[in-house]
């Protein structure tokens, strides 16, 4: 396994790094944010797989990747020779391309029976889930090795949230580009989007590539095995790790269950699937302000209570906004009540991952061995299993409640699509803030004290 040496813990990275670092999150997002967004109506309302398949697609792929996860992370953290490009950087280099290709032939399923459609959705979103995982974790774990200040750390998150976000945004107007280029044919719409928007990505991968450094020193330590059960066994009892897990549960479950309903919300509830494109303007005018100022908060403001704040935010006004919405349709009510819960939860993102980074010093205290491949892959695993529970439940939802594809659908579908749209989001948002605010306890001025320790011990 290797460690990063603590000599440069206060390595400087530009601001052309800070940008181009969250190049790599947009090109992630290219693939996988509109795999997420789209796959699932692509396959029940073109492809014509049944909603409970697809969502057991979703399942169990989710839970399989999750443990892909942590074979990259071991395999990212034992090797042992690391060349001029650095620990990450090369997994992202080699992998954008391979996943780009990948994402484009989920989009592409035969005209087979339904069992032999069912079986490649699985096999595509399969590999393709496998190469993200492959470019994705050592992304992940790219901040860790840029710098080791905290402060830092958080701007990087920042970064990425804004890439990741910018994707989300960009792929929001996928609708009218599945329109235009399908010219009436929604399968090669969705096809061609796929390849436009996997190739914009895979460009962008590079770009982070080619303008990010590894700042901090690396050495090689001898006995890789007995350091990497020594991280998963520690993890296990990780109090902050553990803490983030389960905001990771709530929080972010609740943003990726959103997800996948929010293209039935828009045609069968509010009568206009062109919504998604409104929805995305409105996410960017209230996203990049509510980001910007988290970036300029974090230098004064612990990042542990904009998370909590943003949490709790994001949790009342779903709930608000399911009551509103199963008494009106009123497409003004829900921009606004939608646009603040947008706030609080980019401002969630926008710290999310600096917190799994700071861990890697925590742990590297508590055990003497600094493992950022297998915590981050770790913390990647929980997310994979969290995206796991929001693809399937979409999908079980679906079939629960009577749903018939392209059919104008009863009060009672349309209720329920609210209630998983907006309640149980809510809900889960307002207990992962509480949860984070209770139990984690690895503040900023924690973290700079064991970074400071760790110097001494090196020294």
């Amino acid at each position: 396994m290797i460690a990063v040496s603590n000599e440069n813990t206060t390595a400087p990275v530009t601001l052309r790094e800070k940008i181009f670092y969250g190049f790599g999150d947009f090109g992630n997002g290219m693939t996988f944010q509109f795999a997420q967004l789209y796959l699932l109506k692509y396959y029940t309302d073109v492809v014509g797989i049944p909603g409970y398949w697809a969502g057991l697609i979703f399942l169990i792929m989710k839970f399989a990747d999750a443990f892909i996860d942590v074979s990259v992370g071991t395999w990212v953290d034992s090797r042992k020779k690391i060349g001029k490009r650095g620990k990450f950087r090369p997994f992202i280099l080699y992998g954008a391309f391979f996943l780009a290709v990948a994402a484009s032939f989920c989009f592409a399923v035969p005209h087979f029976n339904l069992a032999g459609k069912v079986v490649y959705a699985f096999v595509t979103y399969a590999v393709m889930n496998v190469l993200y995982s492959i470019v994705n974790i050592p992304y992940g774990s790219l901040a860790t090795a840029m710098t080791h200040d905290s402060k830092i750390r958080a701007n990087l998150s920042v970064s990425r949230s804004i890439g990741a976000q910018l994707a989300g945004i960009v792929t929001g107007f996928a609708v009218p580009v599945i329109s235009f280029t399908g010219n009436g044919v929604p399968a090669r719409g969705y096809l061609f989007a796929a390849v436009i928007f996997a190739a914009i990505g895979c460009i962008s991968q590079w770009l982070c590539y080619r303008f990010t450094k590894e700042n901090c020193e690396v050495k090689v330590q001898k006995n890789s095995t007995k350091a990497i059960l020594t991280t998963v066994k520690s993890l296990c009892t990780s109090k902050p790790f553990i803490a983030i897990v389960l905001f990771t549960l709530f929080a972010i479950g609740a943003m990726f269950l959103q997800m996948g309903m929010q293209l039935y919300f828009y045609q069968y509830v509010m009568g206009n699937e062109g919504m998604m494109s409104n929805v995305t303007i409105l996410n960017a005018c209230v996203m990049f302000p509510t980001m910007f100022a988290c970036g300029a908060l974090v230098k004064k403001v612990d990042k542990k209570k904009i998370a909590v704040v943003g949490a709790l935010v994001a949790g009342l006004m779903n709930v608000v906004g399911f009551f509103v919405m199963t008494h009106t349709h009123s497409h003004v009510l829900f921009y606004v009540i939608f646009g603040l819960a947008q706030m609080g939860l980019t401002a969630v993102n926008s710290v999310a991952f600096a917190f799994e980074a700071d861990v890697v010093e925590y742990e590297e205290l508590r055990t003497g061995v600094r493992s950022e491949g297998i915590i981050y892959s770790a913390y990647s695993f929980v997310r994979k299993v969290v995206q796991a529970i929001g693809g399937f439940v979409p999908g079980f939802a679906l079939s629960l409640m009577g749903y018939v594809a392209n059919q104008v659908q009863t009060i009672h579908v349309q209720h329920s699509i609210v209630l998983v749209f907006m309640l149980i989001p809510g809900i889960a948002e307002i207990l992962a803030g509480i949860i984070f605010h209770l139990f984690y306890g690895l503040t900023d001025k924690k973290h700079d004290e064991i970074v400071e320790q760790l110097k001494k011990n090196d020294n």
